[in-house]
Order: C-alpha cells, then sequence, then structure tokens
C-alpha cells in the first residue's frame, strides 16, 4: 500500500504543481472539477452509494452553479469577459439552491424516512464542497502573492499532517479523539502544529510574503490546529456514514476530500489571515 501511495503521488505531483505554477484558468477549472467531485462523495457516503443518477446530476449542477457564482470575477478575469457576463447576485442563486433541493426532495418517490438526512446531505454536500474550496482559489488568485498564498497553505497543512502522523508514531500517549481517529494524539498535534509553524515561517522566506514573523508563526499553529480539527471532522462525517474513504478517485489514496480534508478547515483561516492581518 505504501509503495503505491508512493507511486501515486510520483505520477500525480508534476501536473498538478504544474497547474499550480500556471494558476489562473487552469487552477480555477481544476479546484472547481475537485468541487464537484467532493459533493458527489459526499451524497454517494449519504446514500451507502445507491445514490438515484438524478440525485447526482443535480447536486453537481448546483454545485457548480454555486462554484461560479462565488468565483465570478475569477471566472470573468480567466475568460477574458466583462463582470456583466457573471453579475447575478450569489444570495439570489443560494434561494435557488434551497427551492431547487426542496422541490427535487418533495416530488420524488422514495421513503419519507430517507428524505430528511438525504436532503440535509444534498445542502451540506453542495455548500461543504465548495465555500472552503473556493477560499483556496480565491489565494491562488491573488496576482503577486498567490503562488505564496498557496504553497502556504498546502504547506502547512501537508507537513502538518506528515509530523503528526511522526510525532504521535513515536511519542503518542494521549488521545485526542479515539472514537474518530485512534492514532491521533496530543502529542503528534503538537508536533504537527510546530512543523506547521515552521512551514508558514519557510514559506514567507522563500515566497517573500510581507508578514512579521510573529504573526506567520502564530499563523502555522493555529493552522495546525485547524487541519487537524479538519481531518477530525471528515472521520466524524466517514464513521457516521460506516465508510473508510470518501471515495476511490485517487488509488491508494481515497477521495477528493480524504487529500483535501485539512486544506478545507485552514484555507479559509489564510484568506483571513491575509485580508487582516497587517502587513
Amino acid at each position: 500500500m505504501f509503495i503505491k501511495k508512493l507511486t501515486v503521488a510520483f505520477i500525480l505531483l508534476p501536473p498538478f504543481l504544474w497547474i499550480w505554477w500556471r494558476g489562473g484558468f487552469f487552477f480555477l477549472t481544476l479546484f472547481t472539477l475537485f468541487s464537484v467531485i467532493a459533493a458527489d462523495e459526499i451524497i454517494m457516503m449519504a446514500t451507502n452509494k445507491n445514490a438515484p443518477y438524478w440525485l447526482r446530476i443535480v447536486i453537481t449542477g448546483l454545485t457548480l452553479l454555486v462554484s461560479v457564482s462565488i468565483e465570478r470575477a475569477n471566472w470573468a478575469a480567466v475568460l477574458g469577459l466583462s463582470n456583466e457576463w457573471f453579475k447575478y447576485a450569489p444570495n439570489t442563486i443560494y434561494l435557488f439552491v434551497l427551492f431547487v433541493l426542496m422541490c427535487m426532495h418533495v416530488f420524488s418517490f422514495g421513503l419519507i424516512s430517507q428524505a430528511g438526512p438525504r436532503l440535509f446531505a444534498s445542502f451540506f454536500a453542495v455548500f461543504y464542497a465548495v465555500l472552503p474550496i473556493s477560499s483556496l482559489v480565491e489565494l491562488r488568485m491573488d496576482s503577486r502573492y498567490g503562488l505564496g498564498f498557496t504553497f502556504l497553505c498546502l504547506s502547512m497543512t501537508w507537513l502538518c499532517d506528515s509530523f503528526a502522523y511522526i510525532g504521535g508514531k513515536q511519542f503518542g500517549k494521549t488521545k485526542i479523539a479515539p472514537l474518530l481517529s485512534p492514532n491521533k494524539s496530543l502529542e503528534g498535534l503538537v508536533f504537527g502544529m510546530c512543523a506547521s509553524a515552521l512551514a508558514s515561517l519557510l514559506s514567507a522566506f522563500i515566497f517573500g510574503l510581507p508578514y512579521h514573523w510573529s504573526y506567520l508563526f502564530l499563523l502555522g499553529l493555529l493552522a495546525g490546529l485547524f487541519g487537524q480539527i479538519g481531518d477530525l471532522a471528515e472521520s466524524l462525517i466517514k464513521r457516521s456514514f460506516g465508510v473508510k474513504d470518501s471515495g476511490s478517485l485517487i488509488p491508494g489514496h481515497g477521495g477528493v476530500l480524504d487529500r483535501f480534508d485539512a486544506v478545507l478547515f485552514v484555507a479559509p483561516l489564510v484568506v483571513l489571515f491575509v485580508n487582516y492581518c497587517p502587513r
């Protein structure tokens, strides 16, 4: 399994790095696609992989609609179109999504006892998949520091995850959520947060991010904590549905949610940092 994971990582890493480097249309398209796949993974988990085809089609369409409505300025920019092409109020889109999902479940002919859980899963799928991933897209679309901001976000998340595993393996004694993730420990969390803080400082140095080291260090610690909470949140979702992985898109690695569970919590934190931390 380890060899399989490593092989797949080596195959997928170069095109991912190229897309990250190019940014623009390629990055926006890739992560819009990730939003759609993540939403579908939630629906499939919630329905024990027995989601009606019409539900998956509608969720895909609504996820795309919400994604484009949130990233409308970015889509207009990368496609070279006027903002008038994308000038619709997100609130109107969200109300439309609410209306469609409600009607879809009211007039479906499945078991009534399944309607409520499936309806809530549908709402959760659309917005949980889109909103945090849009935060990562927003970071990359920064014309001056986009590369640095996304590198900062991803390096903090993945370095924290690696060192939390190593620290927990070597020194872990105090379990923090044994029912959700038996291997996660307080000691591993501390290791991960320290690694995340180091990643924050190194990212700022490499890309010349204009923030004081003390702010970056604090961001790294918080990102490490948020990332581990994101990991546990996805574990909670999977265990509640009785599945091991959110999907099987990436051999040996699971689904999109499995790879980006921590990023979904860290990316909005970095957006807040970028928007409000003094430079």
